[in-house]
């Protein structure tokens, strides 16, 4: 049976009970929230090195690109610089070039204008009937570098073999004093070529 002492101190130990429990979860939910805490900071930290890592990693890409970007700039220029050279050069060669064909074509036709003259001269001194009416060349042109294309008629005619199919190679040697070989191409060494059929 239940003593009277043993029904007064029910309800304490009850309440003991009770509070042992709230005591226990309170103590558990502390411990919970501080581990949440401990692995929220965790978390927080491992997102903040890789967001460092990242970061670092953007700037060394981006320091290479940089690099090679200027590399690529500068051998862009070098390549552009080469080429104003060239086009400069070859400008200056053609220039070159076109003075001296200009002059060599005024030689030239003074010169088929005086064997002309001369050869006409000696027809007329070996007709018995007297000179006969002269059909002389056209004369020099006004204007520099443009040579009539018939004057030039009896250079071509004199260069034609018509036995040979050799094309004859032009040797600077044999060009008289008066025509000009541009600087750049004196190293030029002629070469025969075969005539297509």
């Amino acid at each position: 049976m239940t003593q009277p002492g043993d029904s007064a101190s029910l309800p304490a130990r009850v309440q003991a009970i009770i509070d042992a429990a709230e005591q226990a979860a309170a103590q558990l939910r502390a411990e919970t929230e501080q581990r949440a805490k401990e692995r929220i900071a965790e978390a927080d930290r491992a997102a903040q090195h890789r967001v460092d890592a990242a970061e670092e990693e953007a700037k060394e890409i981006l320091a290479q690109a940089r690099e090679q970007a200027r590399t690529i700039v500068g051998e862009a220029r070098v390549a552009a610089r080469e080429v104003m050279d060239r086009g400069e050069r070859a400008s200056r060669e053609l220039e070159e070039m076109g003075g001296s064909l200009r002059r060599n074509a005024q030689t030239i036709l003074r010169d088929v204008q005086r064997t002309h003259r001369e050869l006409v001269s000696q027809l007329d001194a070996a007709t018995p009937d007297g000179p006969q009416p002269a059909r002389s060349l056209p004369a020099a042109p006004a204007r520099p570098g443009i040579v009539d294309a018939e004057a030039l008629q009896p250079i071509r005619a004199s260069r034609r073999t018509p036995s040979s199919d050799d094309t004859p190679a032009l040797d600077p040697a044999d060009l008289p004093a008066e025509i000009e070989i541009p600087e750049f191409s004196r190293d030029y060494t002629p070469q025969r070529h075969r005539r297509r059929r």
